[in-house]
Formats: C-alpha cells, structure tokens, sequence
C-alpha cells in the first residue's frame, strides 16, 4: 500500500509545479470522457503506428481541460 502521507506531498508538489491540482473521477466519470474523445478523433493506424487526427474543431480551453484529465 502506498502512504497517503508520500501521495499527499506529490500532489501538492504536482500543483505548485504546474499551477493545477489533478481531481478524482469516478469510474464512469472516465468513461464519459472516453467516449467524449472517441467522438473527436479518428485514428488511423499503419505500420509505424497510428495517426490521430481531431474530426472536428475544439476550443483552447476544452483541449486543455481534456488534456488535464487525462
């Protein structure tokens, strides 16, 4: 088990660094969000790897929100 006392320090370090504080998601918090991405790209694989190209245009701030959460 992880010491809550270490996570606590990580996270507040991770905010001061970064000027955000990350949040907890339930389960199907995740998975609305996954589905929510899903609907925004297209992946294209070949044989070096997959290309991800947005289907449609998104806001700063929804990229940076999306970006926070993943």
């Amino acid at each position: 088990m992880y010491s809550e006392k270490i996570i606590i320090a990580n996270i507040a370090e991770f905010a001061r660094r970064e000027g955000w504080e990350p949040e907890y998601h339930t389960y199907e918090e995740v998975q609305q969000l996954i589905e929510d991405i899903n609907k925004l790209v297209k992946i294209d694989y070949n044989s070096r790897g997959g290309v991800v190209e947005l289907t449609r245009t998104i806001t700063e701030k929804y990229k940076n929100e999306v970006k926070r959460k993943v």
